[in-house]
């Protein structure tokens, strides 16, 4: 029985297990998926109560969460100039900032995050960070250093 069910994500720990659950009847199935690493990352799967669903292999460390969040950012480099950048997403390791206008941002130089989440507590949210990779528009970094608002980040991806 062939279903027309949304693309489902399954992450996959560090000794490349997963565990593939059924939408139809639940059924639970761990699974080796070491091949598929830097490969094929989506799977189309048929379950043994007949219904055939699509999984995409999450390898990451962590969850990222897309979002839509207006911060700050500066970089040693800059002197303290500050930029305006909106955040497109995030996790526990790093955040995906976008910018809206020319920059000369490169991999490696280092500097600070501020956001505010738009959670019940509208926690406001302060890192250092390292510049990991950069195109026109967007700038990946990683967070480094002491991250004292793990616990607020970590309640947030969950919502």
């Amino acid at each position: 029985m062939k279903t027309n069910t949304p693309l489902r994500r399954s992450f996959v720990s560090s000794d490349d297990q997963t565990v593939i659950v059924c939408p139809n009847c639940k059924f639970v199935k761990p699974l080796s998926v070491s091949q598929f690493r830097d490969r094929k990352h989506i799977l189309q799967i048929k379950c043994k109560c007949g219904h055939t669903f699509k999984v995409q292999l999450e390898f990451r460390r962590y969850i990222r969460k897309k979002v839509d969040l207006e911060g700050e950012c500066d970089l040693d480099s800059t002197k303290g100039e500050k930029w305006k950048v909106t955040l497109v997403d995030i996790s526990f390791g790093g955040v995906c900032l976008e910018l809206d206008i020319p920059h000369n941002f490169k991999v490696g130089e280092e500097g600070t995050v501020r956001f505010v989440l738009n959670d019940q507590k509208q926690t406001a949210l302060n890192s250092t960070i390292i510049i990991k990779s950069v195109t026109s528009k967007q700038i990946r970094c990683q967070f480094t250093g002491e991250n004292t608002f793990q616990k607020d980040l970590g309640f947030y991806l969950q919502s």
